[in-house]
């Protein structure tokens, strides 16, 4: 006689696919994640253009000093602070030939040049911590020599949070880029030449 079992089929496997809860998990763990990543972007991108704008100081201070020294005529790193522009200038710039064709400096090396939006010239200090010395109408200026000096200075260009420096020595008229606050860097511009 046959002997007849029956069999359970037991739990019933749940429906493949995910719920309306783990779908929003995911959806959120990817939102933090993008919001994560785009405030470092955006923070990184923002110290970039100050650095970006404090190369390109330094490349227009070097091109004045090899162009003063080619020409054999002072020239002139003006910073216009109220417009976050900088340019090269001769000396017809301020004896009031600004109209004059060649005064403000525009060629294939160097080229007018205003600011990244969000970075600003903070501060501009000579040896002496005097703003006045390098001012004139309003416009910030460094003169780079015909025999290779310079105006000691420095030059902070910065966006509130990240700061960089153009200092500028004033017995050999080179030039170098710092990074940090303009309270630390006014011993910058005392350089002993005699130290080893």
């Amino acid at each position: 006689m046959p002997i007849y079992t029956t069999t359970s089929p037991g739990p019933r496997p749940r429906d493949a696919g995910f719920t309306m809860i783990e779908l929003m998990v995911v959806v959120l763990v990817i939102a933090l994640a993008a919001g994560l990543g785009g405030g470092l972007y955006m923070r990184s991108y923002r110290r970039m253009m100050v650095e970006k704008a404090a190369k390109d100081l330094r490349l227009m201070a070097r091109y004045a000093r090899i162009a003063a020294i080619e020409q054999q005529q002072p020239l002139y790193l003006v910073m216009d602070k109220a417009n976050n522009r900088v340019f090269v200038a001769t000396s017809g710039f301020f004896s009031g030939q600004a109209e004059s064709a060649g005064a403000v400096v525009s060629n294939q090396f160097c080229r007018p040049m205003t600011l990244p939006s969000g970075v600003s010239f903070e501060e501009v200090m000579t040896e002496g911590g005097q703003q006045d010395e390098l001012a004139m109408d309003g416009l910030f200026r460094i003169r780079f020599m015909p025999n290779g000096t310079a105006d000691s200075a420095v030059v902070i260009v910065g966006n509130g949070q990240t700061h960089y420096a153009l200092v500028v020595n004033g017995a050999t008229g080179s030039t170098r880029i710092v990074m940090g606050q303009a309270e630390l860097l006014s011993e910058e511009l005392v350089v002993d030449l005699e130290a080893g």
